[in-house]
C-alpha cells in the first residue's frame, strides 16, 4: 500500500499519484513541485484513532477505505484527511503544519455534506441513465470512491440523502461484489459491497432496509432470498434451532448481512470458525450470530447482541477496533465478542 501524499503544482495543489516509492501507508506527505518532501506526518501521532482503527496487513497498513480527503479554501489553504471512523487531520499547507480543526469544523462538516449530496445525485443519475458507477469519484481537489459516497450518509447525519439511498439500494452494485462461493456449501453467493454501505447509512439515519446484502448466483440452489423487510419483521428468527440446517435458516431468514470468519483450535488443530450474521430491524433492533460447524452446514450456537453492531466500532472499546471499515469484523481480533469488553447485553438463544 503506497502512502497518502499531495503534490504544490504551481499555485494550486494536488493528490499525488506517481510516488509509489512512499510505501507502508504510515504517514502523509507534503511535496513541493519537484517531488521533495516538505512535510512528513507519522499517521500514528498525527491522526486521531489511527492505532486503533487502522490495522497491519502484508501489504501496509489499512486505514483508506471510505477515505474523503480534499483541499479547501479558508483564509489559507488546509488539507483535510478525513477516515471512515470519523476523526480528521488537518494541515495548514501555508505553514506546512498541522491544526486543530475546531476553529474551521463547521466549515469543513459543510462541505463535507455538500460533497456527499452532490456526488449520490451523480451516482443515481449515472444508474439512471444504464452506467456503472466509477469507483474513483475524485477530483483534482478532491479524493474519494464510491463507498465513500454510500458509507458517509449515515456518519454525516445526511438526512435529506435518504430518497436517494433508498433508490440505490434497488441496485446490487455487482461490479463491486466479491465472490463467496468457498464460504457455505452447496451455494454461491455475490456480495453487493455498495448495497451493504447503503444499508448501514440507512439503518444509521432509522430507515429499515428492504434488499438482501448476499445475491445467491445459482437460482436452482433452492435458498430463498426474503427481502429484508420481510425477515426482519417476521418472527421466524426465534425458531431458529442450536442444530439448524444452513439450508433451514437461509430458508427462514433468508442470506445474511455478514459472512463472518475467525480463528480458533479444535483437538490441538487450527481450522477456520464461520458464523452468519444478520442485522435484525425490530422495533429493539439487534445483531444475531449464527455459528456454524466445521463443515458449515449446520448451526451449532445463536447468539444475540443488542445494541447491534451497526451501531459503532465504539461497542467494543479495546485498544484496537473489532469493526472495521464496511461493519464486519477482523479476524484477528474476532475473540473481542466474548471477552466481556461488549458495551451492551450479550444473549443465548
Amino acid at each position: 500500500m503506497i502512502d497518502l501524499a499531495v503534490k504544490r503544482n504551481r499555485d494550486s495543489w494536488e493528490f499525488s499519484i506517481d510516488r509509489s516509492d512512499l510505501r507502508g501507508n504510515f504517514a502523509i506527505h507534503v511535496l513541493d513541485q519537484g517531488g521533495t518532501s516538505l512535510l512528513t506526518l507519522p499517521l500514528r501521532e498525527h491522526l486521531d484513532g489511527f492505532s486503533r482503527f487502522a490495522h497491519l496487513t502484508t501489504a501496509g497498513m489499512s486505514w483508506q477505505q471510505q477515505i474523503l480527503s480534499y483541499f479547501i479554501e479558508l483564509g489559507q489553504t488546509y488539507l483535510v484527511i478525513r477516515p471512515w471512523w470519523g476523526s480528521r487531520l488537518v494541515v495548514s499547507l501555508d505553514d506546512l503544519m498541522p491544526v486543530a480543526d475546531k476553529n474551521v469544523d463547521h466549515e469543513l462538516t459543510q462541505f463535507e455534506r455538500s460533497v456527499v449530496i452532490a456526488e449520490l445525485k451523480k451516482i443515481s443519475s449515472e444508474l439512471h441513465a444504464g452506467k456503472s458507477p466509477a469507483e474513483d469519484r475524485s477530483t483534482k481537489t478532491v479524493k474519494f470512491t464510491l463507498d465513500s459516497c454510500l458509507y458517509l450518509p449515515g456518519v454525516l447525519d445526511l438526512v435529506e440523502t435518504i430518497p436517494t439511498l433508498q433508490e440505490l439500494e434497488k441496485h446490487c452494485f455487482i461490479q463491486g461484489s466479491r465472490s463467496e462461493e468457498t464460504a457455505i456449501p452447496e451455494v454461491e453467493l455475490k456480495l453487493c459491497c455498495g448495497r451493504r454501505f447503503v444499508q448501514n447509512s440507512l439503518r444509521r439515519l432509522g430507515v429499515k432496509p428492504r434488499y438482501p446484502t448476499y445475491v445467491v448466483v445459482d437460482e436452482e440452489s433452492g435458498y430463498a432470498e426474503l427481502n429484508c423487510k420481510d425477515r426482519r419483521e417476521s418472527q421466524l428468527v426465534f425458531d431458529i434451532r442450536r442444530d439448524a440446517a444452513v439450508r433451514e435458516i437461509f430458508m427462514r431468514l433468508g442470506t445474511p448481512d455478514y459472512i463472518e470468519r475467525g480463528g480458533e483450535r479444535f483437538d490441538g488443530q487450527k481450522y477456520v470458525r464461520w458464523m452468519l450474521r444478520y442485522e435484525i430491524d425490530a422495533e429493539s433492533p439487534y445483531t444475531l450470530l449464527i455459528y456454524l460447524n466445521r463443515d458449515r452446514d449446520q448451526a451449532v450456537r445463536c447468539v444475540k447482541y443488542s445494541p447491534p453492531f451497526w451501531v459503532g466500532p465504539d461497542l467494543f472499546p479495546a485498544e484496537h477496533s473489532l469493526i472495521k471499515h464496511d461493519g464486519g469484523t477482523v479476524i484477528s481480533f474476532i475473540d473481542d465478542l466474548e471477552n466481556g469488553t461488549f458495551a451492551g447485553e450479550i444473549t443465548e438463544l
